[in-house]
């Protein structure tokens, strides 16, 4: 270790960091040097996305401010990306050129979904410059406003592809949009061939179908293969008129994590034990969509995502202290709620799957109280 204070580096702002910093606003990490390297001060939370392209909220009361919390905490912020890491000089490069390579003692990464153009092309030949993906939540919300100028001027079609929660809501957001607008578009969702909302309770596929079906969206079980001007084509060999289609891009390991010195999985993502430290580099730590993790990744107050973030703000520390490492704690049965776009949430209770105006209003309460933690930021003494 350092003989200077020792360094914890943070990779991207996701929703364990996130949950991380609001941790040691609680107990403050006073003995580290902390910095945070990402783009966005204000990362958007996707609990909130679909409310959003629905009109219901600002994209700005989407957004989670760091601001507050990173000064009260003393974190360097760098805006920038990770474009390369090597694990073995623990050095990170970026690409904010005010600012040279990163030496750390300690690094945790959580940033989020990578879309390399070209990987998204070898899924799916001819989508370069004729889809637009769903992630990274930020890139999406630049974009999207101009199909909303496209619904004003014509009637365009409009295609999700995806079977996760998040083409669930998206489609479910954009029919509503649509229906403001007063534009006689169509929205048909492309889930694949293992079908809607793969791994979750049948109940709630089953929920899900009809809700779909009741809003006039189109649910085609088949797999997207390839996209041209106007249409995308099918496993079938049938094609489908589709203006533009919304991708719910594959969790993807970022394109430097290959050449990081790091072992990895199967899969192309960080190895970790039970701590969510590399099996390899014991100072490199991976959550999240770092580990090609499937659960809501992008929402912070998911329960298993709340206990990573604490388990973080114990072990980064713990680590440079020499102090024993904890394991997550076990989430309870989580809870599923999915946004129907129509400030409803369609959740459970047990294994009951019901809409809820309720639900909804307690998780808007729910994350504006978080999110007023971060905002008005005070760090207790340590």
């Amino acid at each position: 270790m350092s003989a200077t204070k020792p360094h914890v580096l943070l990779l991207g702002a996701g929703p364990t960091h996130i949950y991380t910093l609001a941790r040691w606003l609680e107990r403050r990490p006073s003995d580290l040097t902390l910095t945070l390297l990402t783009p966005h001060l204000s990362p958007i939370t996707g609990y909130l996305i679909a409310d959003w392209v629905a009109g219901h909220l600002s994209l700005e009361d989407c957004r989670v401010p760091l601001d507050a919390t990173l000064q009260t905490l003393g974190v360097q912020w760098i805006q920038g990306r990770c474009t390369g890491l090597d694990a073995n000089r623990r050095l990170v490069r970026h690409n904010n050129a005010s600012f040279s390579d990163l030496s750390y003692d300690v690094v945790s990464i959580d940033t989020g979904t990578s879309v390399d153009v070209s990987t998204l092309e070898d899924l799916l030949p001819g989508a370069r410059g004729r889809v637009l993906p769903m992630r990274p939540l930020d890139s999406f919300a630049q974009l999207w406003p101009q199909v909303e100028n496209l619904a004003n001027q014509r009637t365009v079609h409009l295609a999700v592809v995806g079977s996760d929660t998040l083409a669930v809501e998206m489609a479910l957001a954009v029919e509503i949009k649509m229906r403001q607008l007063g534009a006689s578009s169509t929205v048909t969702l492309v889930s694949g061939r293992d079908g809607l909302l793969w791994g979750y309770p049948a109940r709630l596929q089953k929920q899900a179908h009809k809700l779909l079906a009741q809003r006039g969206i189109h649910c085609i079980a088949q797999r997207c293969v390839a996209v041209d001007d106007g249409q995308i084509y099918l496993d079938t060999g049938l094609r489908l008129q589709c203006d533009l289609p919304l991708v719910s891009t594959p969790h993807q390991p970022a394109p430097w994590v290959k050449h990081s010195g790091a072992m990895l999985d199967d899969k192309g993502f960080f190895a970790t034990n039970g701590h969510g430290q590399s099996v390899s580099h014991p100072s490199l730590f991976a959550t999240g969509h770092s580990l090609g993790a499937l659960a809501s990744g992008e929402r912070p107050l998911n329960d298993t995502v709340s206990m990573q973030g604490e388990t973080l703000a114990h072990n980064l520390p713990a680590l440079v202290r020499q102090q024993a490492l904890v394991p997550p704690r076990t989430a309870p049965a989580s809870r599923i709620r999915l946004n129907t776009g129509d400030r409803r949430l369609m959740g459970n209770a047990g294994k009951v799957f019901a809409l809820s105006r309720l639900a909804w209003l307690r998780q808007q309460r729910q994350l504006r109280r978080f999110i007023d933690v971060l905002v008005k930021a005070k760090a207790r003494q340590p």
